[in-house]
């Protein structure tokens, strides 16, 4: 029984001596009567929000419970940059109440606005809590929502941000919260105190049976975005050949296996720092043993895709050797109940693992291993994970073709132009950057990306590669505008030398590489067509 609680004792603030306000915060000194010594004045620095307006609640915070047939519940979380701590945050929604606005109509605009997600019934509600109390009078009130993920208007989500909000969205599985939490946490990410209270409240989630029992479903944890980048735009299913399908049968266990292909590159992200146990004594089957005998595959813990890219196919898992999980969520792929609602697996091409539908969607996407290797850039069904992926890193110089694949210069005619005409520019930029009047040159040399004109460099983007032809031509343009520049220059004509053999006709530099010879030891420079009698320089007598 809970007994009756006196009000709090009165304390006297004499004056509010305002340091700074600003557009949202209001700085001051509190004068007041100390609570024991009462000819005592007490100064305390703390701040206001100036945005309450007439509201007695600064702001609203949402715990989103996303359920989902033949999945486990997951906790919706939002990471975005903040200023105070200088890094990332992993935060429940929340945001500012507008003046008038009633709470829980506020909690739904956030919720919309900021994850996509349309909330449903209301669970519980907070009283008036303060984030800090010994900094300031902020306070917000805290809502448990449920929010029916198999709804039409939440199958995509779609957020709704300002120009200056970039944030990502994450559903977290109740029953590993706290694990995921902390791997962020590990990984430099700053932790939304609300997050621990409400998982150490004696209070569940939902106040329902999904995310406060014990679930014979494995753990479950789909992103959406992670990390720093803003999250991706959910384009809906391409129409085309879809992808590999694959009917998964009950009883299927274990967890996918982590293989990479030798010649990767792996991007860390904060689930994978988490441990893998073991812990097949207590999975149990969720077929019965007589209609799908039981896998020999050791359950172990789920955990994340991570992003790797991949210059060569990495080996293709069958749904048994991935542990019937899928990829993407950690999902179960065996159908759950039959029928047509059993989820099918589909084979994500770049990742070469199978995910469920709602990890998979179909999204089509040039795979760069098929471009390194054998130049085809026809578009394959990838999962949501690898589409994100993929599309991010599109205007990225990430491969290196003369460490991957260095025979596609003698198998790829428009990529040998293009890595003369880089080379060409190489030694055009020399000239180009110690001249004085070579203004327009140098506004180019500006706008152009400083890969393609950097003598250490051999990089391409996927938008280099997929746009070989369009990138060929402007290079072109660009070389012939600048070797105008320098044969016209009086700066640059001066730089220029004759040939050493028959010392007569135009200037030769060494960017002329197709009609010109340059010594390596002694750096002249011959016509081609004088030189080629020759083995040795005419001018130092060694080895061309």
């Amino acid at each position: 029984m809970i007994h009756s609680i006196d009000a709090p004792p009165v304390v006297t603030v004499l004056r509010k001596e305002v340091i700074h306000e600003g557009k949202k915060l209001c700085f001051y000194k509190s004068h007041f009567i100390d609570q024991e010594d009462k000819n005592t004045e007490r100064v305390y620095e703390c701040f206001d929000r100036t945005t309450r307006g007439g509201n007695a609640v600064d702001g609203v915070d949402m715990v989103g419970i996303v359920s989902r047939k033949g999945h486990p519940d997951c906790i919706l979380l939002v990471v975005q940059y903040r200023n105070p701590v200088r890094t990332y945050a992993l935060e429940f929604p929340s945001g500012t109440v507008n003046p008038g606005e009633d709470l829980e109509a506020a909690a739904r605009r956030e919720l919309l606005e900021e994850t996509g997600f349309h909330g449903g019934d209301i669970v519980s509600r907070s009283p008036v809590v303060a984030y800090d109390c010994g900094l300031t009078s902020d306070n917000s009130v805290l809502y448990v929502m449920k929010i029916d993920g198999d709804a039409p208007e939440n199958l995509v989500p779609q957020q709704h941000l300002d120009e200056d909000e970039h944030i990502g969205v994450l559903q977290i599985p109740c029953q590993s919260l706290m694990q995921t939490v902390q791997a962020y946490s590990k990984a430099g990410y700053s932790i939304d105190a609300k997050i621990c209270g409400q998982e150490m409240s004696s209070v569940s989630y939902t106040g329902s049976s999904s995310c406060s029992s014990s679930s014979s479903s494995p753990a479950r944890r789909r992103v959406v975005t992670t990390g720093a980048a803003p999250p991706p735009i959910i384009d809906s299913a391409t129409k085309g050949t879809a992808a590999s399908e694959v009917p998964v049968a009950n009883g299927a266990e274990g967890a996918p296996t982590s293989s990479a292909a030798s010649s990767a590159t792996a991007i860390p992200s904060p689930s994978s720092s988490s441990s893998s146990s073991t812990s097949s004594s207590s999975s149990s089957s969720l077929a019965k043993p007589s209609k799908s005998p039981k896998l020999a595959v050791t359950r172990q813990e789920w955990s994340a895709p991570r992003k790797i890219l991949y210059f060569d196919n990495p080996p293709k898992l069958t749904v048994e050797e991935q542990g019937g999980l899928c990829q993407g969520c950690g999902a179960d792929l065996a159908a759950q109940g039959g029928g047509v609602s059993a989820p099918r697996a589909r084979l994500c091409e770049y990742t070469q693992r199978y995910f469920c539908t709602l990890c998979h969607q179909n999204k089509r996407y040039v795979i760069p291993a098929r471009i390194l290797r054998n130049w085809d850039f026809r578009p394959y069904p990838v999962s949501n994970f690898a589409f994100g992926f993929l599309r991010g890193l599109f205007e990225e110089p990430a491969f290196d073709i003369s460490a991957i694949n260095p025979s596609l210069y003698t198998s790829v005619p428009v990529l040998a132009d293009i890595h003369d005409k880089r080379h060409q520019l190489c030694l055009l930029k020399q000239l180009i950057q110690s001249c004085p009047a070579a203004a327009a040159p140098k506004l180019c040399m500006q706008r152009l990306p400083h890969y393609l004109i950097d003598s250490m460099s051999d990089m391409y983007s996927l938008q280099d590669l997929t746009n070989a032809a369009l990138l060929r031509d402007t290079l072109h343009e660009i070389t012939e505008d600048w070797a105008v520049h320098v044969a016209t220059c009086r700066v640059c004509r001066e730089k220029g030398v004759k040939c050493s053999v028959c010392t007569h006709g135009k200037l030769l530099y060494d960017f002329m590489m197709h009609s010109v010879v340059k010594c390596k030891h002694c750096s002249a420079l011959f016509h081609r067509d004088c030189i080629v009698s020759h083995r040795d320089c005419p001018k130092c007598n060694k080895r061309l």
